[in-house]
């Protein structure tokens, strides 16, 4: 299969990831009603594992895999990429201001590449400047509610926690793929996973502790049951194994420039439960699907005029 060819399913990937991500706004929104916010975010991620690891064996077997890392190179990825962005995201975001969360959500491309360029010395393609832009401006405007009158850009305190977590799913991205080379995605999805799981219980119990969280979880009602099998198998473990693999088969920018249309999956989720989009809404949307377009009809049309080159 032609490197064309990979960098479309790594696309169609990163498509089918904004779909599943898009469904955790609602679908925690709805939770978030009776479940605690923390134990939600520790759930996903813990309840993934044996999922990930029983797909593991089906598909690979008992043996121990013929390259073996360190067991660092997978244990940090696992403890900042995963669980550090899991708590930190659910705490910024709980004492942020959110018209701020919005925007540096929208930035995800911005971090990603200052990411890659500052600790992995990516070098920035100027091609998707454009890109860029557009994802962002219109994030944002898919994102915030414009419609109210209370527009602050006053900072709150959990700003800063949001943006360290973005650069730490970032650095995830990037650090697994490097560092982990020779494994499936499955495996590294497995095994970061695991690790990922231990500082999420840890930070549930201490967000008891200071009082931040509920230390008994709500009776499970009405579609919870359902809800819970979905969030943890559909948008934590299917999504991640997609997510690593889109980043392995595109880069880092363009698999963040797809971050951006949860958002829009979301709010079309919304508007068929009931909730019409606003007009910014459907800019914004238009937006990020255009940049995103831009960004890969330029990309695949650079490389298809370098493979059929003479000499190539």
């Amino acid at each position: 299969m032609s490197s064309i060819d990979q960098r479309k399913l790594g696309n169609l990937a990163l498509v089918a990831v904004a779909c599943a991500w898009g469904t955790m706004i609602p679908v925690i929104a709805y939770l978030a009603q009776t479940w605690d916010p923390f134990f939600l975010g520790a759930v996903r991620y813990v309840g993934g594992v044996p999922l990930l690891y029983a797909a593991l064996w089906i598909a690979e077997g008992f043996e121990r895999p013929a390259v073996r890392p360190a067991m660092w190179r997978a244990l940090v990825p696992g403890w900042l990429g995963l669980g550090g962005f899991a708590f930190l995201y659910t705490i910024g975001v709980a004492h942020a201001n959110p018209v701020i969360a919005a925007v540096l959500s929208a930035a995800n491309p911005v971090i990603a590449a200052l990411i890659g360029g500052l600790i992995f010395r990516i070098p920035f393609d100027r091609r998707l400047t454009s890109a860029v832009v557009l994802a962002v401006i219109g994030c944002a405007l898919a994102s915030i509610d414009w419609s109210g009158g209370d527009l602050s850009l006053e900072l709150r305190g959990g700003e800063f926690l949001v943006l360290i977590a973005s650069g730490l799913w970032a650095w995830y991205s990037v650090a697994v793929q490097r560092w982990l080379g020779g494994w499936s995605q499955l495996r590294k999805a497995a095994n970061t996973m695991a690790h990922g799981a231990v500082p999420l219980i840890i930070g549930y119990f201490l967000a008891c502790e200071l009082g931040w969280a509920h230390d008994v979880p709500a009776m499970p009602r009405g579609w919870d049951i359902g809800i819970f099998i979905w969030m943890i198998a559909g948008s934590v473990v299917v999504g991640l194994l997609l997510w690593n693999f889109g980043v392995s088969k595109t880069n880092l920018v363009v698999a963040s420039l797809y971050t951006n249309l949860v958002p829009i999956v979301a709010v079309t989720l919304l508007a068929v439960g009931g909730q019409a989009p606003t007009p910014a809404q459907i800019a914004g949307g238009a937006l990020v699907v255009g940049g995103v377009a831009w960004c890969e009809w330029r990309l695949l049309r650079a490389r298809a005029a370098a493979e059929g080159s003479p000499g190539s």
